[in-house]
C-alpha cells in the first residue's frame, strides 16, 4: 500500500471499498461491476482513570488521516519551435497537474505519451519525471524518447497532437478517464509543386500469384476461407455498384466537392479511368460515407487517386462506418529513401473503418494508420482486407498498416510486398491486431524490413509490446539478405502474442525475435523453410 500492507484503525464507522482489476490491466465484458463496499465499526478505547478526585478530561483523539488518491490531468500542450515549418524537429511538452486528494507516488514514472496523427509509428514520450506531485501541484515534462527519436518531424498541414498522462497505467488514480488532452498544430506548407499538365495513367502492378502451401490448406494463407482472392482484384465479389452511387466523379474538383457534400449512407463513385490529383491536399471522409471504384470488375484496375508532393496525408477519416473500396491510392514515395516529410495514405481514429479491394502504394510513412480504436473486438477497430499493399518502404518508416495509441484492427487476406513492415504497432497499452490469411511476398529490400512488428514502450515493470497480437495462417515468402527476421516483438505483450499455423520460407535465423523480455509469446505449429518442415514449438530468438 501507500504506507504499508495494513491500515491503522481509527475509532468510528468506516466504509471499506474493494476494487478488483483496479488499474484496468485486463479487458472485461463488464467494466462497471468491479467494486464492493462494507461497513466497519471501530469502538473507542475506554479512557484511562486518574487517581485524583477531579478527573482530567480525556483529550479528543486526533483522527488518523485517510490517504487520498491522485488524479493526473494534462492542462496544456506546447512545442518548440512554436511556429514550425515543414521538416522542423518538434520537441513536445506537456503541463500535468495532480488535481486529486493525494500525492503521486515517488519513484514511479509519471509518463506522458505524445502522438501526432501525421507521424504514425513514431510517437514520442516523456518518462523521466519520477518525483512525487502534491495535490494541486503542476509540473511541465518534455519528450525525451520515442519509437524513432525524441522529436517529431513536422509535416505540412493541420495536425491533432494528443498527450496522454500515465499512458500505461503505472499508478492508480481517482479518475482514469481524464488523462488525455488534444491540441491542433498547424504547419504551414512550402510553395506547392506545380501540377503537371498531363498525367499518364501508369500500368498498375499485377497482384502476384502465391505458391501453393503444402498440406490440406491447414498452414499459411492458402487456408483463406473468405471466398475472395488474397489481395483482391480479379475475382473479388464484393464490389460496390456504380448504379448505387450518389456522386460520380473523375476530376479533382468533383471529388473535393463530393467529399464536402456527402452525408452518412452516401456513395462517392470514382470512375474506373479517373486519374485524380490530390497533391498538397488532406481531405476528410465523413462518417458513414463510402468512397469506391471497381477494381477487379471485368479486368478493371479501378479509379486512381494520387499525390506527387511530399508532406501531406491523403484521407482523414472523420467518423465511424467509413468504407474505401476498389481504388488505387498512389503516394509519392515508392523508394527506400525520401527527401522532406513523408506521406500517409489513410488515417483514422474512429472505429469501423473498412478498407477493401484497394491497391495502396507509395506512402513513405504509412499506407494506413489506425489510432485509438480499441476497447472492442479487432474487426470493430478497423477491417483491412483483400488489398494489395506495396512499395511503402522508406527507411525508418515504411508501414503498410500502422497501429498506435490503443489502435486495433483485423487485417485479413492482403498481399504485402516491398514494405519495411507490412504491419506495425507502436507498442502502447491497448495496441493490438489479428493478422490472418495474408501473404508477405518475396521483396523486402529496405533497412531492417521484417514483415510484422510490435514496438515496445517502457513501463514501470519493463517494456510492454501492446496488448493482444494474433498472427495465424499467413505465408511469409521473404528470404532477402536485408531481412533480420519475419516477426519482431519488442517487449512483453500485456495479454500475449499468439503465432500459429503460418508458413515461413525464412531459415537464416529464427523467424520470430523478441527483445525486452522472454515471455508472452506462444509460437506453435508453424511450417519453416520453402519445403514446409513442421515446427511444433518455436523457434524464437531472444536478443
Amino acid at each position: 500500500g501507500a504506507a504499508g500492507a495494513t491500515w491503522t484503525a481509527a475509532a468510528g464507522t468506516h466504509t471499506v471499498t474493494a476494487t478488483v482489476d483496479d488499474v484496468d490491466r485486463m479487458a472485461e465484458s463488464n467494466e462497471n461491476n468491479n467494486v464492493l463496499t462494507k461497513t466497519m465499526t471501530v469502538g473507542a478505547a475506554a479512557p484511562t482513570p486518574t487517581a485524583t478526585p477531579t478527573p482530567t478530561p480525556t483529550p479528543t483523539p486526533t483522527a488518523t488521516p485517510t490517504p487520498g488518491t491522485p488524479d493526473l490531468v494534462v492542462t496544456e500542450i506546447s512545442w518548440e519551435p512554436a511556429s514550425p515549418a515543414p521538416g522542423d524537429a518538434i520537441t513536445m511538452k506537456a503541463a500535468i497537474k495532480n488535481q486529486g486528494t493525494g500525492a503521486t507516488q515517488a519513484g514511479v514514472i509519471h509518463g506522458v505519451a505524445f502522438t501526432t496523427d501525421g507521424n504514425l509509428g513514431s510517437a514520442v514520450w516523456s518518462d523521466s519525471h519520477t518525483a512525487s506531485i502534491a495535490p494541486g501541484a503542476s509540473v511541465t515534462v518534455t519528450a525525451n524518447g520515442g519509437a524513432a527519436g525524441a522529436t517529431w518531424t513536422a509535416a505540412a498541414g493541420t495536425h491533432t497532437v494528443t498527450a496522454t498522462v500515465d499512458d500505461v497505467d503505472r499508478m492508480a488514480e481517482s479518475n482514469e478517464n481524464n488523462n488525455v488532452l488534444t491540441k491542433t498544430m498547424t504547419v504551414n506548407a512550402a510553395a506547392p509543386t506545380p501540377t503537371p499538365t498531363a498525367t499518364q495513367t501508369p500500368k498498375p502492378t499485377a497482384t502476384p500469384t502465391p505458391a501453393p502451401t503444402p498440406g490440406q490448406n491447414t498452414y499459411g494463407a492458402d487456408a483463406n476461407p473468405t471466398g475472395n482472392p488474397i489481395g483482391g482484384g480479379d475475382g473479388y465479389k464484393n464490389i460496390v455498384s456504380r448504379s448505387n452511387a450518389d456522386f460520380i466523379v473523375d476530376t479533382t474538383s468533383e471529388l473535393v466537392s463530393a467529399l464536402g457534400s456527402a452525408q452518412s449512407g452516401d456513395i462517392i463513385w470514382v470512375e474506373e479511368n479517373a486519374n485524380i490529383d490530390m497533391s498538397g491536399r488532406t481531405s476528410t471522409i465523413r462518417a458513414g460515407v463510402t468512397l469506391a471504384s471497381n477494381r477487379g470488375e471485368d479486368g478493371s484496375d479501378g479509379g486512381r487517386i494520387y499525390q506527387t508532393s511530399a508532406g501531406s496525408r491523403l484521407f482523414t477519416i472523420g467518423g465511424q462506418n467509413v468504407r474505401i473500396s476498389g481504388l488505387r491510392l498512389e503516394g509519392p514515395q515508392k523508394g527506400t529513401s525520401a527527401s522532406g516529410s513523408t506521406n500517409v495514405g489513410i488515417y483514422t481514429s474512429y472505429r469501423n473503418l473498412e478498407v477493401d479491394n484497394c491497391e495502396i502504394f507509395g506512402w513513405g510513412n504509412a499506407a494506413i494508420g489506425i489510432a485509438g480504436t480499441g476497447g472492442s473486438d479487432m474487426k470493430t477497430g478497423a477491417y483491412i482486407h483483400h488489398n494489395y499493399i506495396h512499395h511503402n518502404q522508406v527507411a525508418g518508416l515504411g508501414y503498410g498498416v500502422c497501429l498506435s495509441s490503443g489502435g486495433v484492427a483485423l487485417i485479413e487476406a492482403n498481399y504485402f510486398d516491398y514494405c519495411r513492415h507490412a504491419i506495425t504497432g507502436a507498442g502502447m497499452a491497448g495496441d493490438g491486431y489479428e493478422a490472418r490469411y495474408n501473404i508477405c511476398g518475396p521483396n523486402w529490400i529496405t533497412t531492417s524490413p521484417h514483415n510484422f512488428d510490435m514496438h515496445g514502450t517502457s513501463s514501470g515493470s519493463g517494456a510492454i509490446a501492446g496488448d493482444t497480437i494474433k498472427i495465424h495462417h499467413n505465408t511469409f515468402m521473404g528470404t532477402t539478405s536485408q531481412m533480420p527476421t519475419c516477426i519482431a516483438i519488442r517487449g512483453v505483450p500485456r495479454d500475449g502474442a499468439y503465432i500459429d499455423h503460418n508458413w515461413f520460407y525464412f531459415t537464416r535465423d529464427a523467424p520470430v525475435w523478441q527483445t525486452g523480455g522472454k515471455s508472452g509469446i506462444s509460437m506453435t505449429n508453424n511450417l519453416i523453410g520453402a519445403n514446409g518442415a513442421l515446427s511444433a514449438s518455436g523457434p524464437i530468438k531472444y536478443y
